[in-house]
């Protein structure tokens, strides 16, 4: 894997379970390819733990982010 890639799968991993979700949203904001990063083994990626933690205001912040980068 990527060395670039797998910092940012780590740094997602490590401020959804540290509940820092605008660490997040600012990582998906700077890099193109977080929003496609698998950051646990079920494969989900912050987004989808964001969901599961039931935070409304940020999954949108990130939806519309990945939003963005598809365009």
């Amino acid at each position: 894997m990527d060395p670039a890639a797998e910092s940012i799968q780590k740094d997602l991993f490590k401020f959804a379970m540290k509940n820092k979700w605008k660490e997040v949203v600012e990582v998906y904001r700077e890099n193109n390819l977080a929003h496609k990063a698998k950051i646990t083994r079920l494969g989900d990626t912050a987004l989808h733990l964001a969901v599961f933690d039931g935070q409304e205001k940020h999954v949108e912040e990130l939806v519309q982010l990945v939003k963005k980068k598809g365009k």
